[in-house]
């Protein structure tokens, strides 16, 4: 009996069945499209997702056989980031040592079956999961966005307050601003009305024509006769006679 691909697939379905892993369809899975079409079978562990590559070509030598594989290998690699478990399907005639390149294999993951014509199926090599993709939490990411909208209401809250408070402070600013040009207005008119002090004048004192004509008089006497009342006296009885 030969293996062709869909043979294979039949064979690797039912070993999956009898483990108890559920079938899944390729468009369930969470991958990049251009990966799909590389699987041809997914089954569900749990948590854990579980894909499989077949390879039912026909080569004629076991080179051509070992370079198909470790470009098939290089293709696939890249699931492994979004599942737990990749996985070859391989008739028994490709898997040998010959065949397959460990190296690859244990750096990527990968892992083999091999698929005997009579419908036996081997894990040769088990699969290796490198994280893959974690299933979400649903009811983890629920709290995480009500954790992300109470701060964004706090957030908000505070911003209004900042809103109000600079409202406030430019209502205070522009009266201050009112009373300051009040102020330089009324300053300006007192300058304006501000009465300079007067200097009063003194008047002229008036000039005792007298008393001046009696010190140049006694300026005229000898010492002996200055300032003598009788002098005084009888030169203000001459000034009195007409």
């Amino acid at each position: 009996m030969t293996l062709n691909k869909a043979k294979i697939l039949s064979i690797v379905k039912d070993f999956f069945a009898k483990k108890g892993l559920r079938p899944l369809l390729v468009e369930e899975l969470v991958i990049p499209k251009d990966l799909k079409p590389l699987i041809d079978a997914a089954f569900q562990d749990g948590k854990n997702i579980i894909v499989i590559h077949v390879i039912a070509d026909f080569f004629y030598s076991y080179v051509e056989a070992r370079n198909t594989l470790e470009k098939t290998l290089m293709k696939i690699a890249p699931i492994t980031a979004f599942v737990e478990k990749v996985y070859i399907a391989v008739p028994e005639l490709y898997a040998s040592e010959s065949i397959l390149n460990a190296r690859i294999l244990r750096e990527s993951g990968i892992g083999v079956l091999k698929v005997y014509e009579e419908g036996e199926v081997e894990e040769l090599i088990p699969a290796v999961s490198k994280g893959g993709f974690q299933p979400l939490n649903m009811q983890a990411i629920n709290e995480f966005l009500e954790r992300i909208k109470s701060e964004i209401g706090k957030l908000y809250s505070q911003q209004t307050s900042i809103l109000e408070n600079i409202n406030n402070l430019t209502a205070k600013i522009k009266d201050l601003e009112r009373r300051i040009v009040l102020l330089e207005e009324k300053v300006a008119s007192l300058s304006r009305t501000t009465v300079q002090p007067i200097l009063k004048e003194t008047p002229p004192q008036s000039i005792d024509l007298e008393s001046s004509r009696d010190l140049l008089e006694d300026a005229s006497l000898p010492s002996f006769m200055r300032n003598n009342p009788w002098i005084n006296e009888l030169r203000k009885r001459g000034r009195e006679r007409p």
